[in-house]
């Protein structure tokens, strides 16, 4: 049943309870509309589910046992225990609502799982263990956790990973040094953690990566003299050096131009040509299209 963006009145969704009689719908998208209330417990009973999106609507309430898209929903709370038994799930987008509580472990279990986003929400850390389960992820997308910092570890067997962003998230550690092995990922930002180390030289080399944020960490060391023809976007906070002190960057102008995005006012260890007291460059490459000089605007 497919109902995005099909409504564009205030609808009380809570109304079309008999949905949940449906026991063989497998997939629902009623998202980007209008629909207001609370989600109908019979949804419960929809056991061969395996998408149910409802994301930017007007909902309130806790969740049903049952769902997956619900970016900007409006509901919140804790994800229920019921959820453990959504082993058949693909997708689950839980994105800019109130969500509070930890991560549960049970998510681990959801080996079908190729979709993961939680972002702009309340969830407390860390970032469960199991997840090392979820092989089967493509896409892999958590932030703004609080309170208990993660490492990196439960990553190690997702090789299959095109989009890992992990963005303020309390991530402590180090890059794993075979991270060059990732070589379907498209997109990586680990920006605005508590990273410490060099940045491995294979990140650089893998043939699929165009974005890469790593900013706002605690990073040492220097770019490489080479990197993959397809990198277009590179973040660094502190990472990146100042191009005025000379440092070798990717700058030539057929390849790349520098963008000045903002100054890093916590004091970082920073790399070739940067004092460790002195306040970072946030900088973004990305590819040259048809200019010959550089350009660097003040933000």
């Amino acid at each position: 049943m497919n109902l995005h963006n099909k409504i564009s009145s205030n609808v009380n969704f809570h109304n079309a309870s008999s949905t949940g009689t449906c026991i063989v719908l497998a997939f629902m998208s009623i998202g980007t509309n209008a629909f207001s209330g609370t989600i109908p417990k019979e949804l419960g009973n929809l056991k061969e589910l395996t998408v149910l999106a409802f994301g930017s609507n007007n909902f309130s309430g806790t969740l049903p046992p049952r769902t997956g898209y619900m970016d900007s929903c409006g509901l919140g709370g804790e994800i229920p225990s019921t959820f453990a038994n959504l082993t058949n799930m693909q997708t689950m987008w839980a994105s800019d609502s109130p969500f509070t509580g930890k991560i549960p472990d049970f998510i681990g279990n959801w080996t079908k799982l190729t979709s993961l986003r939680f972002q702009g929400n309340s969830f407390e850390g860390p970032i469960p263990s199991s997840f090392s389960n979820l092989t089967s992820l493509t896409d892999l997308r958590i932030g703004d956790i609080y309170n208990v910092s993660s490492s990196l570890d439960f990553i190690k067997k997702m090789k299959s990973l095109t989009n890992l962003v992990l963005r303020n998230a309390l991530i402590t550690g180090s890059i794993p040094s075979d991270i060059g092995e990732y070589q379907s990922l498209q997109k990586l930002d680990l920006s605005f953690n508590n990273l410490t180390g060099e940045i491995p030289s294979g990140l650089f080399n893998i043939s699929s990566l165009q974005d890469l944020f790593l900013g706002n960490n605690f990073l040492s060391g220097a770019l490489p003299s080479i990197k993959s023809d397809k990198l277009q976007n590179v973040a660094g906070g502190d990472v990146l050096s100042d191009p005025s002190d000379g440092a070798e960057s990717w700058d030539e102008p057929y390849e790349a131009q520098v963008l000045l995005l903002k100054w890093s006012t916590r004091t970082r260890n920073m790399v070739d040509g940067m004092d460790s007291g002195k306040s970072g460059f946030a900088l973004e490459w990305f590819r040259h299209r048809g200019k010959d000089e550089k350009s660097m605007n003040n933000i």
